[in-house]
């Protein structure tokens, strides 16, 4: 019980300074010169102001968006969508049909069992020749006939009439 007298004194003693010191502040600051004290100089309006009322005063400057509206969310962004370039297959065109050699029969010595022919080639040189004969150029005789010779040349038969 002694103990708690002492601390409710100790309380008393400490907090009737700071209420009288509170008091004189309030005083002051509405009296005007407060006891010798100066005043705080206000940003704003470039005055002195009493040190009690030397709080800074809270002003709102508008910068973008409004506080006081609602919230919207923003839009999302659409994605990039890179498109890839469509790689174009080249259509190509069949090549021209092939002509057959400038090949003429000059004569055809016809046997049953070995069938000739005369032949003037595309150089200007003349031959004799039977089935199987390969001549210049990559021609080669694939069939002596009565009227006409058949011939390969690149890969296609070609029939030359007499």
């Amino acid at each position: 019980m002694k103990m708690r007298k002492v601390v409710l004194i100790a309380l008393i003693a400490v907090a009737i300074p700071l209420y009288a010191w509170d008091v004189y502040l309030l005083i002051s600051g509405f009296m005007g010169s407060g006891g010798g004290h100066k005043g705080v100089l206000d940003p704003v309006t470039h005055r002195e102001t009493p040190r009690i009322a030397a709080l800074p005063v809270a002003r709102y400057v508008k910068k973008g968006r409004s506080p006081f509206l609602a919230h919207k969310p923003e839009p999302k962004p659409k994605p990039i969508v890179r498109k890839r370039a469509v790689k174009r297959k080249r259509i190509r065109k069949p090549p021209p049909p092939l002509k057959p050699p400038q090949i003429r029969i000059t004569g055809i010595l016809w046997n049953p069992a070995t069938p000739m022919a005369m032949l003037r080639l595309p150089d200007g040189s003349s031959t004799a020749a039977k089935a199987g004969h390969e001549l210049a150029g990559g021609i080669t005789v694939k069939k002596v006939e009565k009227n006409a010779v058949v011939i390969r040349y690149a890969g296609k038969e070609f029939r030359i009439e007499k």
